[in-house]
């Protein structure tokens, strides 16, 4: 790329960083792609870009950092005693009659929606929580703070934009397994292994911002509870397995608008180090499924999302945003 990353950082949006990654690749269709395609980006300035795009069939988040930091131990010749990953299905037992897997909530894919990146640092953080435990909720995460400040900022742009207040808003959150289960499953271990936490907004007192941590709050007491205590990768599996049954015949979608939010926050990737040092920064792509957020850890301690929304409500969840911080 005949530019230097400084002008890259300059003009630092979603689809700016998009041009690191291969043509056509995101957001590919699964039976027209392969199952890992890497980009290496060089800038004139000797600064480089590395993407990585893998299938989700076959992984989800803590199979890329496993991935990326086995990869990276490799390129510095300290990973030669590296564990080799652990294929999780081998140890797993199916039930005699397993669910056929399909889509049981409905994240809309349109051409119409755009990917805009949000920085809440440690002051705005700040802010959020005191707003929050001064109406009782104790010792927030950041992780809650900023999670039900875009939930309820899509409540409202959603509101505003369409009129749609009728139906329950449903949110809902990928929740790594593998640290949780008795013994806890391998970090290395590939594939995907978790499950959902999620939280149902019915009228508007529970769209309150406080509301909204103490419900994030409760909703992973409750995935703790079930899935957490004690139990088995084998019982985890099994579970999941007998809740995806049940909600076969039942799309949520039909009865709720559906959000989905996921935390990259404490995974590894602003430490993958291939030689050269950590990275400037490490992050996702832009999103063509709308309604989505993806989080990341930002400088000394603060929050980066990646929210992607159809284009006409997106003015609007911008601007609530910044009217609450």
């Amino acid at each position: 790329m005949d530019c230097k990353l400084s002008e890259i950082l300059e003009k630092f949006e979603p689809q700016t960083i998009d041009l690191f990654y291969p043509k056509g690749v995101l957001w590919n269709e699964s039976y027209k792609g392969s199952l890992v395609v890497i980009q290496v980006t060089f800038f004139n300035c000797g600064a480089v870009a590395i993407s990585i795009c893998l299938l989700h069939k076959i992984a989800d988040g803590g199979t890329v950092a496993s991935f990326l930091c086995d990869w990276a131990s490799l390129a510095q010749n300290s990973g030669l005693n590296l564990s080799p990953p652990h294929f999780i299905s081998k140890s797993l037992v199916p039930p005699n009659d397993p669910p056929i897997v399909r889509e049981i909530t409905k994240i809309e894919k349109l051409d119409n929606c755009v990917t805009r990146r949000f920085v809440f640092d440690a002051s705005k953080l700040a802010h959020l929580k005191a707003m929050v435990t001064k109406l009782g909720v104790p010792n927030p995460s950041r992780v809650e703070l900023v999670g039900a400040l875009i939930y309820k900022c899509f409540m409202a742009a959603n509101l505003k934009a369409k009129g749609e207040s009728s139906r329950p808003y449903l949110f809902i959150q990928p929740v790594n397994l593998r640290p949780r289960t008795v013994p806890p499953v391998p970090a290395n271990s590939v594939g995907n292994f978790s499950w959902f936490s999620t939280v149902m907004v019915k009228n508007e007192k529970e769209k309150e911002l406080h509301s909204l941590v103490t419900a994030i709050k409760n909703g992973m007491t409750q995935f703790n509870d079930r899935f957490c205590k004690n139990q088995t990768s084998n019982e985890c599996y099994a579970m999941i397995c007998d809740m995806m049954k049940h909600m076969m015949n039942k799309s949520m979608s039909d009865e709720c608008k559906v959000y989905k939010g996921t935390s990259l926050c404490r995974f590894p990737f602003d430490d993958t180090d291939f030689g050269w040092g950590k990275p400037i920064w490490a992050g996702p792509s832009s999103s063509v499924i709308t309604n989505t957020f993806v989080l990341k850890d930002a400088p000394d301690l603060g929050i980066e999302a990646w929210v992607t929304l159809q284009e006409e409500e997106m003015g609007f969840f911008a601007s609530d945003v910044a009217a609450l911080l």
